[in-house]
């Protein structure tokens, strides 16, 4: 039953990302909350939270893309490029930005209610 339950898991979490013809990998997540609060320097970041499925989402394609540039888009606007550089697992991820700008892109996230992820080539 558990190697069901966890064949189950991994069919889902691979169909929860899409490939399109250029070999880009895209997967769009669903946006609990987002706060803005001060990065680990003391400058700002902007911190999403995202649902438990889409926790577990990210955090397996993370795992399969670990060195690689991903874009991360808001609203069809792409907004970050940043390195991945270990596998995303904790309940909420965090973009340093600057002042205004955090503040903007947080609107932005709020308003749409979701982020996508992609590959780049």
């Amino acid at each position: 039953m558990t190697r069901l339950v966890a064949f189950a898991l991994a069919i889902f979490l691979i169909s929860a990302s899409l490939v399109d013809a250029s070999g880009q990998e895209h997967i769009t997540l669903s946006v609990a909350s987002v706060s803005l609060k001060p990065n680990g320097a003391g400058g700002p970041a902007l911190f999403i939270t995202l649902n438990r499925d889409d926790q577990n989402a990210l955090a397996a394609f993370s795992e399969r893309h670990i060195g690689s540039q991903v874009s991360i888009s808001v609203g069809g606007k792409e907004v970050s490029r940043p390195m991945l550089v270990s596998p995303l697992r904790s309940a909420e991820t965090a973009l340093t930005c600057g002042g205004e700008d955090c503040r903007t892109l947080a609107k932005a996230i709020d308003d749409a209610g979701s982020i996508t992820v992609s590959t780049v080539p």
